[in-house]
């Protein structure tokens, strides 16, 4: 982990950072306001508070304004559909050892982070590390965390999309069906199914003649037409046809015996103003579960 000690370096650093764009997409930036600079009242605009208090304060210079993270815990996040499988995390920060404040990224948006790094103790000197993650690590959730007592500032907090990553990847596993994948390891199900970018978790996977019964049909979920326009959808053993026991995936109660299928989510491009809107359609379906 290389650091610039230089002052003059770091102002440099800082200064180039403010007039950057600091929308998604502009110059490999993974996340918006990576310099805490916009505010909405007492709260982050760009920045989802989870927990917590935060506060704006002075950084490395008193004209310079970061972001203080108050009271553990107290957590701030983003979700984004920017990123990539090759990524740089920096951060430039004043925090003590026993603040405990690290970084976290959850790259199946299923609530558990798949990614943790600690924020160093720099005192405002930058800081770089690379995160090699799955391939399916276009949207992801961006979580920065403060666990202990003691002084947490950031100045800037930046992840940006590289070209060249090392060692081993980030591995994700447990995930749902309908959760993206890339090999069976990483689904509850232990069947990860599809081609490419394109791959699921799912109950079975018709081309490879596995998952279901005998007498069982492996087949693409039926999902209601309110919700049919997707990319990415699970295979299920006998969907549509109330064949489901309790406990078993479904997308919809014509799936299970029972007609009682909770649980159903569908994941909306990061980008979407609000669920329901006209021009924004879902793009994956996380199963449920059979009552």
């Amino acid at each position: 982990m290389k650091l610039l000690r230089s002052p003059w370096l770091l102002r440099l650093a800082v200064v180039v950072a403010g007039v950057a764009c600091m929308a998604p997409g502009c110059n490999g930036d993974v996340l918006s306001d990576s310099t805490f600079r916009l505010w909405c009242g007492d709260v982050l605009c760009d920045w989802r508070l989870d927990a917590g208090h935060v506060k704006r304060v002075p950084t490395w210079h008193p004209d310079d304004y970061g972001v203080e993270l108050g009271d553990a815990p107290t957590q701030i996040s983003q979700e984004t559909g920017e990123g990539s499988d090759c990524m740089e995390f920096s951060a430039i920060a004043d925090v003590a050892a026993e603040s405990q404040t690290s970084v976290e990224v959850d790259f199946d948006l299923d609530g558990v982070a798949d990614y943790h790094v600690p924020i160093a103790q720099t005192g405002w000197r930058p800081a770089k590390a690379l995160i090699y993650g799955p391939l399916y690590a276009k949207r992801l959730r961006f979580i920065v965390r403060k666990d202990g007592p003691g002084r947490s500032v950031l100045a800037e907090i930046r992840l940006q999309r590289v070209t060249t990553c090392t060692g081993s990847r980030v591995q994700t596993t447990g995930l749902g069906v309908g959760a993206a994948c890339d090999a069976d390891q990483e689904c509850g199900s232990g069947i990860c199914c599809g081609v490419g970018s394109g791959k699921v978790c799912s109950a079975c996977c018709k081309d490879q003649g596995r998952g279901c019964a005998t007498g069982q049909t492996c087949a693409y979920a039926d999902v209601p037409a309110a919700e049919a326009n997707r990319t990415l959808l699970p295979q299920l053993c006998d969907p549509g046809l109330g064949r489901g026991k309790k406990g078993e995936p479904c997308v919809d109660a014509a799936d299970c015996a029972s007609h009682a299928c909770t649980g159903v989510t569908y994941a909306r491009p990061s980008d979407c103003p609000e669920a329901g809107a006209l021009d924004c359609f879902p793009d994956r379906v996380r199963a449920g579960h059979c009552e």
